[in-house]
């Protein structure tokens, strides 16, 4: 957020950039827990890198964004390896820290990786779920305490942040995925 509102230059701003160096883990991704592996669920670092500018990007950040990128390319931007994760692949908004294939989709679309082959998969996701008007619905607010999240049921209710209602066409949602669709058209 502060280099969107123009702190790029400041000091304190690039040291968390030099943070986000020293934290990436040997397979290119990032942990929020100790860890010596990345998880999808750490995508704060490249959406981070995608807001800044391609001038201010050192040879360490764009070989930190190569080596992140691939690690979501490798993983189809879904697949970690274990059983498929329900929240995943329904679309939130707000973001907040959650993870879901449209955010992976827009962070590697906004560096540059819009023509990878290996979208395919999401993108073929990105395109079952757009309704008949061209719309996208929100399937869930967060906390997404829908199927396969592991969470407990009897927890006591959060309030969710909602700005839309859940299972109804999403203006943030879709103004995002035509961004997204219009960098890959623009990439081919």
């Amino acid at each position: 957020m502060l280099t969107r509102f123009g702190y790029v230059d400041d000091f304190r701003v690039r040291k968390l950039y030099d943070r986000l160096l020293e934290d990436q883990k040997e397979d290119g991704g990032w942990n929020c827990f100790p860890s010596d592996k990345g998880t999808l669920d750490s995508w704060e670092a490249l959406a981070a890198y995608a807001v800044l500018p391609k001038g201010k990007r050192t040879k360490g950040i764009k070989h930190s964004i190569e080596r992140g990128v691939e690690f979501y390319l490798r993983r189809k931007l879904f697949d970690d390896g274990e059983k498929r994760y329900g929240p995943w692949f329904r679309f939130h908004y707000p973001v907040h820290y959650y993870y879901d294939i449209l955010v992976g989709l827009d962070f590697i679309t906004k560096l540059g990786y819009a023509d990878d082959r290996r979208l395919r998969p999401a993108l073929k996701i990105l395109n079952d779920k757009r309704q008949r008007d061209g719309t996208w619905l929100l399937d869930k607010v967060h906390p997404d305490r829908g199927a396969g999240t592991g969470y407990d049921p009897n927890l006591k209710k959060v309030k969710p942040l909602a700005l839309e209602e859940a299972g109804k066409p999403s203006k943030w949602i879709t103004l995002t995925a035509l961004r997204i669709l219009k960098r890959v058209k623009d990439a081919s």
